[in-house]
This record gives structure tokens, sequence and C-alpha cells, in this order.
């Protein structure tokens, strides 16, 4: 039996994994940028670096990785990946136009452990710590490494939203507590 989403921007993969669908056409390597697009990003960046570096501050540019790049192994076998895509096409270009880039999926693909939610598109407490890691590191900070922080998965506000929009499993006043809890977190 096929088992398929309930909505098209949903891909149903392996294993109970889903992936965002907006990505796919990326992923597959079917609508990769044009020489042109390529040349107008890179334009745009460096006019953004150069303003911001005039202004006395540092650029960098951080981009997260679509997850089925990184776990494709659980990607529906009729979605094959591509030979290339928009950003590894872009890291190159980045590092030859002297764009501060801190490359977030080579980071990202030495890890061993899943750095995303199975079924969410975002990455998970850990992907989100590498990556802060990652900007503290490129910026030259000291920074809090949360090595030893205690984290309890089931009491996590993504576990919460999952619950309550996907299993139903929350009233209207846990949903205002998430919302003032992100309001007041920000």
């Amino acid at each position: 039996m096929t088992q398929s989403s309930a909505t098209d921007q949903v891909v149903l993969g392996k294993n109970d994994w889903l992936y965002f669908s907006g990505t796919t056409a990326d992923y597959q390597g079917t609508n990769l940028f044009s020489e042109r697009e390529i040349y107008a990003i890179l334009h745009n960046l460096k006019l953004i670096q150069n303003y911001v570096q005039e202004q006395g501050s540092a650029f960098y540019l951080m981009v997260p990785p679509n997850k089925n790049s990184l776990y494709d192994e659980n990607m529906p076998y009729y979605y094959q990946k591509g030979d290339e895509s928009n950003l590894e096409m872009l890291t190159e270009r980045f590092q030859q136009e002297g764009i501060s880039y801190i490359d977030l999926y080579e980071a990202f693909q030495e890890k061993e452990e899943v750095l995303y939610f199975q079924r969410d598109s975002h990455w998970n407490n850990q992907g989100a710590l590498l990556a802060y890691r990652n900007l503290m590191e490129a910026i030259g900070k000291d920074y809090e490494t949360y090595l030893n922080a205690p984290f309890d998965v089931e009491k996590s506000i993504a576990v919460t939203w999952m619950k309550c929009f996907f299993q139903k499993q929350c009233r209207k006043r846990t949903i205002i507590s998430m919302i003032q809890h992100l309001i007041l977190s920000m």
C-alpha cells in the first residue's frame, strides 16, 4: 500500500520521514540557477557585504542546508538526486567572489548524528547548536558550548507543537502559552 501526504507541501519519505516539497526541484537538480541568476545573487551579496563593512561591521552569510540533501536515504525512490544543487554551485562562487560564507552543509555532513527532525523540515536542537557554534567560531567570539545543558525531548517546544497540530493533544490555553513563550524568548 502506497502512502501519500495530505498536502502537496509534504513529501512522505521512507521510514516515516517527511520532507518539504519546495526543496525537491533543487534536490533533483531540475531548477538550477542560470548563470545570469548566479551573477545577480553574487552581485547583490557583494553590494550588501560592502555596505555592511563600510558601516564598520562584519558580514557573514550562512545558508541552512535542505534536509533532503543531507538525509536522502529516506527520500522516495522516485526522487533521484541531481548531480548538482544551487547551494553547491553558489558555495564555490562565494569563495571566488570573496563573500564571507559559513558552510553549514559541510559542517552538517561531517556529523553522524541526525541534525533534523524526522517529521519536520527544521533542524533539531543539535543542528541549531552546530549552526550556532559554526557562526560563533567564524566571527571569533567566545561562546557558551551548552555541552552539559540538560534537554528533555518531551518538554521541548517542538515536540509540544507537533503534538498539538499533528496529534491534536492540546488545548487553546497550551497554544497561547507556547506563543507567549516564543515572544518572550525573542
